[in-house]
């Protein structure tokens, strides 16, 4: 898959772009189901390399290398429409480094941060990074969820965000 024009201009200015039909139907469907599954699993119980973490500040669940936990989950990450996007920004063979599930309820989350070898770039009129985050949200997320938050542009660019990490809200 190559980006669109539209997609390119967004991950240029945005640092971001989303790939709307990503997914199929039949995938969209069982993703919260396989994952309410795992996570019911006690941590003893989760296969291969799978291991869970709680962080009761954040008020967030975490299973690393969850793929090893259902193959639902090893499907999507070769899925066409999760592979290709990757493959269009990335130059050379691509490593999956990193793979992790995050149930958070309300909070603080994780404080604003950034990937500082990233190495964003444009190759003639083709965005390229050296590193992609994909993020597939299972539950519908509005304005008082947290699950995400991106200030655009703040992935392509080296300066360190000019503000406080953590929203003052989120203080105790």
């Amino acid at each position: 898959m190559t980006l669109s024009p539209d997609q390119a201009r967004e991950l240029q200015e945005l640092g971001y772009f989303i790939v709307p039909g990503a997914l199929s139907g039949e995938a969209v469907n069982a993703l919260p189901e396989a994952l309410v599954a795992v996570e019911g699993r006690s941590t003893d119980a989760l296969p291969g390399s799978a291991t869970a973490s709680w962080t009761p500040v954040l008020d967030e669940y975490r299973i690393y290398n969850f793929p090893e936990c259902d193959q639902v989950f090893c499907d999507l990450i070769a899925s066409p429409g999760m592979i290709g996007p990757i493959q269009s920004i990335i130059p050379g063979p691509v490593h999956l480094t990193e793979a992790f599930t995050t149930s958070r309820r309300r909070g603080p989350g994780v404080p604003m941060h950034r990937v500082p070898f990233a190495n964003f770039r444009m190759d003639g009129d083709r965005p390229r990074t050296d590193h992609a985050k994909v993020m597939v949200l299972l539950t519908d997320c509005g304005p008082e969820d947290g699950p995400i938050v991106m200030v655009e542009g703040s992935h392509v660019r080296d300066d360190i965000p000019p503000f406080d990490q953590i929203h003052p809200e989120n203080y105790y």
